[in-house]
């Protein structure tokens, strides 16, 4: 009984990694059918086949073949990534079998025969061997797809790691008061599972609390979302009419403008070309793309930028090849400008930006300088300054989000006064 929540624990860990690295396939009935049949076959052949029972390097082999075909059934990813998963996790469930078997047999003064001839002792160890590897296997699965993850919930992991780090120091008090009986007794034993059901507790209770997190913070980047494609959908309908209104005032201009020279008056319609000028450049779309809504929000933070004295200089050419969906566009490029809109807002004087959109060589180039007041890049992370930060601190994040959805990399800097962003998004 004891080997078979061994090898689930196993399973469970292998899983949890797996997790970190790979998308699963399918659902969670399908994995969870595929590791029970792994947790059967890998019982069979331990206590079941004669050569797997007697020779290590068989159970090894064997170990490796299903773990790599469970892994295979159920996770995506090219087959070497795979194989790499399965057999460190072979290894790695090795090394601390011997290294936490070894320790418990020094700290305690006995042998390893010894410590496997007083049955639940040696059952207590090994079960908390593995929950040791189970724990090491969730937080890196909780690391890994921690990104995003509030600085909060980092705290409390570091303080979570404390309670299974006390639980193992008590069970090695308790495996210590027991060392010269014969074995553990009852309530020992009882301890021992309350205290394992503790940590599972405990586990739980920090995966629900940062799960909650992670729902509160995706339900702000949607309505963030929502807000600014409406802005810019705003901003592009009121362009649009501005245009329509252009193109039906401009035959009357242009006969305003043949009168006064008929009539001789060419000062007077010089003026009146000089004041025409002057509206049209108040209300131009500063960029014709061929992508529409990235037209709408470039024109929409230009007009921004104007209205709060701030130098806008912009660099494009066709990008109409850039196919992207119409939400991931608006909030890219509307957090980008809007922060370095409100980085320049900051600073008293040269606020400056400068920003180019291309399409080359079947990618989508994105760069974005402006002036700033010094700032702390730490791990491709900026802290906000605007408070409340949980209501205004997902500027950033949103565009990782977006650029991780587009298969796209990023990278950024300060320096000398200036900070620099630049993207580069593959269109295939």
């Amino acid at each position: 009984m004891a080997s078979v929540l061994w090898i689930g624990i196993e399973v469970s860990a292998l899983y949890l990694v797996c997790r970190a690295y790979m998308l699963q396939k399918k659902g969670a009935g399908y994995t969870l059918c595929v590791f029970l049949l792994e947790l059967c076959i890998t019982y069979i052949y331990c206590n079941f086949i004669p050569g797997a029972m007697g020779n290590p390097y068989v159970r090894i082999v064997l170990s490796f073949i299903v773990s790599f075909s469970a892994v295979s059934l159920t996770f995506n990813g090219v087959w070497y990534t795979r194989a790499l998963i399965a057999a460190l996790w072979l290894v790695c469930m090795g090394i601390v079998d011997t290294i936490l078997l070894s320790a418990v047999s020094t700290v305690l003064g006995i042998s390893v025969s010894d410590l496997t001839d007083k049955r639940w002792l040696y059952v207590a160890v090994c079960t908390v061997d593995k929950c040791v590897v189970l724990f090491a296997a969730w937080c890196v699965f909780y690391l890994k797809r921690g990104k995003g993850r509030s600085p909060a919930a980092s705290r409390r992991l570091m303080l979570m790691v404390l309670f299974p780090v006390i639980s193992l120091a008590m069970m090695c008090v308790i495996f210590d008061i027991y060392k010269d009986q014969e074995d553990l007794s009852i309530n020992a034993i009882f301890f021992s599972v309350i205290l394992g059901l503790s940590n599972v507790a405990n586990i739980y209770l920090m995966t629900s609390l940062d799960r909650t997190y992670r729902a509160e913070q995706q339900l702000v980047m949607l309505n963030q979302s929502m807000q600014l494609q409406s802005a810019s959908y705003a901003a592009l309908e009121k362009s649009y009419k501005s245009q329509r209104t252009a193109t039906h005032e401009f035959k009357h201009q242009l006969r305003a403008i043949r009168a006064l020279l008929e009539q001789n008056k060419v000062h007077e319609a010089i003026d009146y070309i000089d004041g025409l000028q002057i509206s049209q450049t108040l209300r131009m779309f500063i960029s014709n793309t061929g992508n529409p809504i990235i037209d709408a929000v470039l024109n929409d933070k230009y007009h921004t930028a104007k209205d709060k004295n701030i130098n806008f200089h912009l660099k494009v050419n066709d990008l109409s090849a850039v196919k992207a969906e119409t939400d991931a566009l608006v909030v890219l490029l509307s957090n980008l400008l809007d922060n370095a809109i409100e980085a320049c807002e900051r600073i008293g004087t040269e606020r400056e930006i400068n920003c180019s959109f291309l399409v080359k060589n079947d990618s989508f180039f994105i760069l974005i300088k402006n002036t700033s007041v010094p700032v702390t890049i730490n791990e491709n992370s900026i802290e906000t300054v605007k408070q409340p930060s949980f209501e205004h601190g997902f500027g950033l994040p949103n565009i990782k989000r977006v650029l991780t959805q587009l298969n796209g990399d990023f990278a950024m800097e300060y320096s000398d006064g200036w900070f620099c962003f630049s993207a580069e998004i593959p269109l295939n």
